[in-house]
């Protein structure tokens, strides 16, 4: 059997390797619960207001940095939201952030479509992008992938 030199150096080295291993933890991925309170203020342009319900699973509070989301209205584009933030996201909770967005109506497709949400009928709104979160310098992507069927409140 070998015998080492340093016996205790070895055995305290093995043990703060498995201390610091156990020690560190993984930052499990946050959920899109939901998107709720979608409705549109009539402006000048029309602005479509919604709230996302984000879930943080984790023992450690992250900030959100930056949204970058597509919005669809009926399968056509309405439009997009590319906000930086500063927003932290307590841990173990949900966490509702804000979305306002003003609604693209050159396109007349577009058009025809927000005309006939005045009728009050349901339509479909799909959000799609990224939000990108940081913790403890860590940059992490949140993907965005929510559809919904709703009608409108004015």
């Amino acid at each position: 059997m070998p015998h080492t030199k340093y016996p205790l150096k070895t055995s305290l080295l093995c043990l703060l390797i498995v201390l610091f291993a156990a020690s560190c933890q993984t930052v499990k991925p946050l959920r899109l619960q939901q998107i709720k309170n979608v409705g549109v203020r009539v402006a000048q342009p029309p602005v479509l207001q919604a709230e996302a319900v984000i879930h943080n699973p984790n023992r450690v509070r992250v900030k959100l940095r930056r949204a970058i989301i597509e919005v669809h209205i009926d399968g056509k584009p309405a439009a997009s939201i590319q906000q930086d933030f500063n927003f932290k996201i307590p841990p173990q909770s949900d966490f509702t952030l804000p979305l306002e967005v003003t609604v693209n109506l050159n396109d007349t497709g577009l058009l025809n479509t927000v005309l006939s949400l005045l009728n009050a009928r349901k339509f479909e709104v799909a959000y799609t992008g990224t939000l990108w979160l940081s913790y403890r310098g860590i940059r992490m992507k949140l993907p965005v992938n929510y559809r919904e069927e709703v009608r409108l409140r004015f």
